[in-house]
């Protein structure tokens, strides 16, 4: 990268790269997708703080880029989600493919989580 692309990327850069299935999609309506079953105030800060969201259903697979970090999340049966594992975007290179490196197999683990947590795919 020049140091000229935005940073941190857009979710369309991202998400061709984190080997999740064809049903991952960039949410367009994020608190539909990440508000169902939580109290309204934090409902309101979750939105208020994501920039952007790509969900796989079929995987079980969340990615979130909010404030400083990037989230990896297992989506749950009740809709709502679970996330184990988050890397501050200060603390990785200004690089995509680099950026990719690290969270791909962070999705690999979420999709191997919600296996064995034996929720259905959708």
């Amino acid at each position: 990268m020049s140091g000229d692309e935005p940073w941190p990327p857009s979710a369309e850069s991202f998400l061709p790269l984190l080997g999740l299935s064809e049903a991952a999609v960039v949410v367009a309506d994020v608190a539909a997708a990440l508000c169902p079953g939580r109290a309204p105030e934090e409902a309101r800060v979750l939105v208020v703080r994501t920039a952007w969201l790509i969900a796989d259903r079929r995987l079980g697979v969340l990615v979130r880029s909010a404030d400083r970090v990037i989230q990896v999340a297992v989506a749950r049966e009740d809709g709502r989600f679970a996330p184990f594992a988050r890397v501050h975007w200060a603390d990785l290179p200004r690089d995509l493919e680099a950026v990719a490196a690290v969270v791909e197999p962070l999705c690999r683990s979420a999709e191997r989580l919600h296996a064995l947590a034996g929720f259905p795919r959708l």
